[in-house]
């Protein structure tokens, strides 16, 4: 019976807050409170990939899922997702979105809420506890929350990067780059990148690559982005085309001056992994590799202004025809100017650990600091070191489960 079961309803929408954060804490929920169903809502958001639905599907801890436009009807219209019958137990944990996702939950169902944030703080009195990652942002997060409403757990990044190691690694690995999970970025990334991958192979022949294809980008899409028929102007400026081929069982991109880059699907933690150095843009992948203690260098290419996606009004003003790119690549200017650091790790550190070029940087800009970062075994191993540190103990998950079974 539904009533003898005690729902958690979690929210989240990007990419890498379904691989990072969902992920790591439906596992130590399905452990730890077995007569739960856990309930995924997909809010609305800008930063959706396209794929966040399929990827869910394939978590079997979940439930149910509630799609964005049920769960618009259901706060907007007031209707109720079809076929669910939540139980009179249960809770909300918001793990991503707007914060009054949680509350407009917790109204409805008539449940606790929870959130685990790494730097929100609002609607306090409507929260149970904040979750959060470490002592500095607890600190912050006392100025907007009761501190008896903050709790310290760690780093769900670094469970998320624990729970993902794989056990085939490829050998020899000395760059792997990471363009992100979002088609609009790999479509200007990918040529970008191997384009870079030809510059280090002419610095040093010895050179072995490979590139993460996310899972919430199809690989058909990868083909076109990188065909040379099929790229933009700007694509082909900045970066150079290549052919997708099998060898050895093992798929390979050739660039067209002969460069390989073996292609990593499906699991970018393995492709991580194997890689003496990653070269990545920003985003929840410069967490979880801090917390495996991998060298990284973020790079964040302002070229293609269209392609960033940002919050609020500049989100939706940045999106309108003709003029939008503009806007972006003002705020853009702005950002680099005001944020001192654009790494998750950088950031939680307060300091620079891992290198970050940002702005109009060129591919033989990133192959000359990467060739730098590959030939300083001495650095490397501080970066590790530091990595690791600065992103502490896992355990996170265990900790925010205990504390929500602490209601059933």
């Amino acid at each position: 019976m539904e009533n003898d079961l005690f729902d958690i309803v979690i929210t989240a929408n990007s990419p890498g807050e379904l691989y990072s954060l969902v992920r790591p804490l439906i596992k130590s929920i399905s452990k730890h409170i077995p007569f739960s169903r856990i309930i995924l809502v997909i809010t609305p958001c800008q930063y959706a990939s396209g794929r966040e639905i399929e990827v869910a599907k394939t978590f079997p801890e979940i439930f149910e899922i509630i799609l964005p436009e049920e769960y618009k009807k259901w706060i907007f219209k007031n209707q109720p997702p079809k076929g669910i019958s939540f139980s009179k137990k249960g809770a909300v944990l918001y793990l991503g979105g707007d914060l009054i996702n949680g509350v407009l939950l917790s109204k409805k169902l008539n449940y606790p809420a929870f959130a685990y944030s790494m730097n929100k703080i609002a609607w306090a009195k409507h929260y149970k506890t904040f979750f959060v990652p470490d002592k500095n942002i607890a600190q912050k997060a006392s100025k907007k929350a009761p501190k008896e409403k903050i709790k310290v757990v760690g780093d769900l990044m670094v469970d998320s990067a624990l729970l993902n190691i794989s056990k085939e690694q490829e050998d020899n690995i000395d760059i792997t780059f990471m363009p992100g999970s979002r088609p609009k970025h790999i479509k200007f990334l990918a040529p970008y990148f191997i384009k870079t991958a030809n510059i280090l192979k002419q610095k040093n022949s010895s050179l072995k690559f490979a590139f993460a294809l996310s899972p919430y980008c199809p690989y058909a899409l990868l083909e076109e982005f990188i065909s040379k028929n099929k790229m933009e102007e700007l694509e082909k400026k900045f970066g150079n085309s290549g052919i997708i081929t099998i060898k050895d069982d093992k798929k390979f991109i050739i660039s067209e001056s002969g460069t390989e880059i073996l292609l990593i699907e499906k699991n970018p933690f393995q492709a991580m992994q194997s890689a003496k150095l990653v070269v990545t843009i920003p985003g929840t992948n410069t967490a979880e590799a801090a917390a495996l203690g991998k060298p990284m260098l973020v790079v964040i290419p302002t070229f293609k202004a269209e392609a960033f996606i940002f919050d609020g009004l500049v989100g939706i003003i940045g999106n309108a025809p003709f003029f939008g790119k503009y806007i972006k690549r003002l705020a853009i200017e702005i950002l680099s100017r005001t944020e001192k650091y654009i790494s998750l790790p950088n950031r939680k550190a307060g300091k620079s650990i891992i290198p970050e070029l940002k702005g109009y940087i060129y591919p033989e800009k990133v192959a000359e600091k990467a060739l730098e970062l590959l030939n300083d075994e001495n650095l490397m191993e501080q970066m590790t070191f530091e990595l690791k540190k600065t992103m502490g103990p896992a355990g996170a998950s265990e900790k925010i489960v205990e504390e929500i079974a602490g209601i059933t």
